[in-house]
């Protein structure tokens, strides 16, 4: 019975990991935000309820087709390459300093050019770090905000015991810069796919590595050389959103103690662990993700007699 269990898990599992086909109404389109960024995105441009999905490194946009699929059919929804990723055009040269603010004010110029005036921000690891920039920095574009596996300081530092030492920092951006790029990626998405329960996940990593190979060594030296070196921790407070953290036990990339500091430190708060799922918990465990964001958005209040109304009009 047991083992029968197991092969049903795994095979659920892997249905999800298998990126399903988009319905004809999520369509690929370009805009050029000016001369020199042109973003590549998805967009279903159905209803004025706006889901924002941002990828994180070193994916894609294709990397949220499950929760495009499912949330279509009540929400209008986005996803963008970010610049250095994807079909979008590449970082500039040189690359900004202050990269997430970039990065955010990217977006920014995006949404407004799309005419949407605010969203849900969905941003899963080095994107969940830009959201916190982005909800901090244009409070007006922002509806709720969710991030996932993510981090307001990728870097450790005095009185920051999480992530990536400097000499780790140091070593990955020597390994990036002389070592084949093929191989950094490689590595990059095997080390966040450890579910012990590993059905389709070759699959899946076959799919990000694809993904990964489509951006480039300039955009991971972005990310390490500038965003992991970002301390975001002093805006956290400026969060006046709703704010939903989901976080996964595996992960080594980001400590669950992040996401418990995160709750204590955005004012309007509320933490989700996902246990027994690694860095890409919004894919291995996309069902039980897309249905703890769909509880996030639509608040439930169930009554002993059994009866579910959306938590508005219980509250009324």
């Amino acid at each position: 019975m047991i083992s029968q269990l197991k092969k049903i898990g795994c095979s659920i599992m892997f249905l999800l990991l298998v990126a399903p086909a988009f319905g004809k109404s999520i369509k690929s389109n370009f805009i050029n935000l000016n001369n020199r960024v042109r973003i590549h995105y998805y967009d279903n441009n159905n209803g004025s309820n706006v889901i924002l999905f941002v990828h994180g490194l070193p994916l894609n946009a294709d990397s949220w087709r499950p929760q495009l699929e499912n949330f279509q059919k009540k929400y209008r929804v986005i996803a963008l390459d970010l610049p250095g990723y994807g079909l979008s055009t590449s970082l500039p040269t040189p690359i900004p300093a202050e990269l997430s603010a970039w990065y955010a004010n990217v977006i920014s110029h995006f949404l407004k050019k799309l005419g949407v005036k605010n969203v849900v921000f969905i941003g899963f690891a080095s994107a969940g770090h830009i959201g916190m920039k982005f909800s901090a920095t244009y409070p007006d574009q922002v509806d709720k905000l969710i991030v996932i596996n993510s981090s307001p300081q990728f870097n450790q530092g005095p009185d920051w015991p999480y992530g990536f030492t400097s000499g780790k920092n140091k070593s990955i951006v020597e390994k990036i810069t002389h070592n084949d790029f093929k191989n950094t990626i490689e590595s990059i998405i095997n080390v966040a796919t450890q579910e012990k329960c590993n059905c389709g996940l070759d699959e899946l990593r076959a799919r990000f590595y694809k993904m990964g190979m489509m951006s480039s060594k300039k955009t991971l030296l972005g990310f390490f050389n500038h965003i992991a070196h970002e301390n975001f921790r002093p805006l956290l407070k400026k969060i006046h959103v709703p704010t939903l953290i989901i976080t996964s036990n595996l992960g080594l990339e980001v400590p669950q103690e992040v996401g418990l500091y995160l709750r204590r430190n955005i004012p309007d708060s509320q933490l989700v662990e996902i246990n027994g799922a690694d860095h890409f918990v919004f894919a291995t465990s996309a069902n039980y993700v897309n249905q703890v964001i769909e509880r996030f958005l639509t608040p439930i209040c169930t009554f002993e007699a059994g009866q579910s109304i959306p938590r508005s009009e219980c509250l009324a």
